[in-house]
């Protein structure tokens, strides 16, 4: 590889230099959810695990996804110009096209070429 800026860049890959997450503040617990289907809360939990749900209210999966990636582009310690793609996973995105992803990338300035959804559901 000797000291060539370009080859040495090839030879990095891929990396994950950057995670970000935010969290709404508004949720339901499990009783809730329960007493609105007449059901024991215990009966849910048991069955899916979920003792509370965050709500997004009138946030959007961008607007959600925004501070999530100035978390990730805070915590990866490298200039935004330098950051090639976003990769946003998500069930619930704003629209199926454009992407969320390429939304963010949008809203924060960034010259990343890559920019895509990752739709999955837990």
């Amino acid at each position: 590889m000797g000291t060539d800026p370009a080859k040495r860049k090839l030879a990095m890959g891929i990396r994950i230099i950057g995670v970000g997450k935010y969290i709404p503040p508004m949720f339901e617990t499990s009783e809730v959810v329960a007493a609105r289907l007449n059901i024991q809360v215990e009966e849910i939990i048991r069955m899916t695990g979920i003792e509370k749900r965050h709500l997004a209210g009138d946030e959007s999966a961008s607007s959600m996804g925004h501070k999530a990636l100035g978390e990730a582009i805070e915590s990866s310690c490298v200039n935004k110009d330098d950051i090639d793609g976003v990769i946003v996973a998500t069930f619930t995105g704003d629209y199926l096209f454009p992407s969320t992803a390429l939304k963010l990338v949008q809203s924060h300035d960034l010259k990343a070429g890559l920019a895509f959804d990752l739709m999955a559901s837990c």
